[in-house]
């Protein structure tokens, strides 16, 4: 059975819970804002722009995909542009391509990319600024939980205890009372 103070205790850990995850998602649509900027330019001029330079070698299949795991389409919410089969990332491989033919590092293709797009491209919020809570709020609600529950866990069983001992307490005054009585009548019986 749940008494009053933890039925209210429940009722406040569910109100603080539905905020939390209320301001979490706000804190996701605002750094959605952020980093959206402005729309990607053209990646056809930029793909033939860049097929005029010459190339170094040429990547292997799998050297372009390890480089698009890293990448998160743009125009897709939550697919890897290695997964993704719209034209635009095919493109987007496309680029990726010549620009590891040219001799370009996987970390300065991203780069690029982040410029063309935005940082959503690289797939999480930036660490920094206002979607930073997005990183820190997760965890500090965990904390928080886990801090009430040790603190619950501790007054309940602090609640129990005192409950058991005025039990006891009770009990031995009342075995002694008895004890007592039964002792002045045997001692009124042999005067």
């Amino acid at each position: 059975m749940i008494g009053g103070n933890q039925t209210r205790t429940i009722a406040f850990l569910k109100h603080m819970l539905l905020m939390l995850s209320v301001l979490g998602c706000m804190a996701v649509a605002v750094s959605a804002q952020e980093i959206a900027g402005s729309p990607p330019t053209t990646e056809n001029a930029s793909v033939n722009a860049q097929r005029t330079m010459p190339l170094t070698r040429t990547p292997t299949p799998h050297e372009i995909n390890e480089v698009a795991r890293q990448l998160w389409c743009p125009l897709c919410a939550g697919v890897r542009l290695d997964a993704c089969e719209l034209k635009a990332c095919a493109q987007m491989k496309e680029v990726i391509a010549i620009k590891l033919s040219q001799g370009a590092t996987p970390e300065e293709i991203k780069a690029y990319f982040v410029e063309q797009y935005g940082p959503q491209v690289l797939g999480e919020p930036p660490r920094k600024g206002f979607t930073l809570l997005a990183w820190v709020l997760p965890f500090a609600a965990l904390a928080a939980g886990a801090g009430w529950l040790i603190y619950q866990g501790r007054r309940w069983a602090l609640r129990g205890r005192a409950a058991r001992t005025a039990t006891a307490r009770a009990t031995l005054e009342t075995t002694e009372d008895a004890y007592a009585k039964r002792l002045e009548e045997e001692l009124k019986r042999l005067d």
